[in-house]
């Protein structure tokens, strides 16, 4: 309630703790936490996925939906545990995001997610064809990712401004957090 009224504060809040389990899911599947526990990031990630929520609902359910639906897209044709091809999850989560948040906080929440991940990609191009990780960048070229990263930028900033400033800016600060934190897990300083 007192955050409430700083809803730009609590948009960041939100964003920089859904970030936060976004990060904390992707490298539990990539295995890069293997000394964490699986129980305890699934732990954790609920109850700051429950505190972004408590913060602002509306990004934090669309951005980790959108992260959900970015992460299925090297594998869309793979049956899921619901019986549906990714591709079919996809599109009926992007449905339902849409009748519960409005089609276009939607599709701009997907679409920084993208931003973001092919940003990332980017990043890790070289360490993820590496080590035989899916990669953006590696699978279409890194041109074609900057080209597309140029397009979705745009967009964005054509369609929504401010929630491309706070979702980038939250990005990075969610980055730093997270590195603090892992590195501090990996030291074993915090158990």
């Amino acid at each position: 309630m007192f955050v409430a009224g700083y809803s730009n504060f609590a948009k960041i809040i939100s964003c920089i703790l859904c970030g936060l389990v976004i990060k904390l899911l992707d490298d539990s599947i990539d295995e890069e936490l293997k000394d964490i526990h699986t129980g305890a990031i699934l732990s954790y990630g609920l109850i700051i996925f429950s505190l972004a929520t408590g913060f602002n609902t509306s990004y934090a359910v669309t951005l980790l939906s959108s992260a959900y639906m970015v992460g299925m897209f090297h594998d869309l044709n793979t049956f899921l545990p619901t019986k549906l091809k990714a591709y079919q999850e996809n599109i009926f989560l992007f449905l339902i995001n849409s009748l519960l948040f409005s089609f276009l906080f939607t599709v701009t929440s997907f679409f920084s997610i993208l931003l973001i991940q092919l940003i990332d990609d980017l990043c890790d191009q070289e360490y993820d064809h590496k080590y035989g990780y899916k990669n953006f960048a590696n699978e279409f070229g890194k041109v074609e990712v900057l080209l597309t990263c140029f397009i979705l930028g745009i967009g964005l900033i054509l369609l929504d401004p401010l929630k491309i400033f706070i979702i980038l800016l939250s990005y990075l600060c969610g980055e730093w957090i997270y590195i603090k934190i892992t590195k501090l897990l990996k030291a074993g300083e915090l158990k």
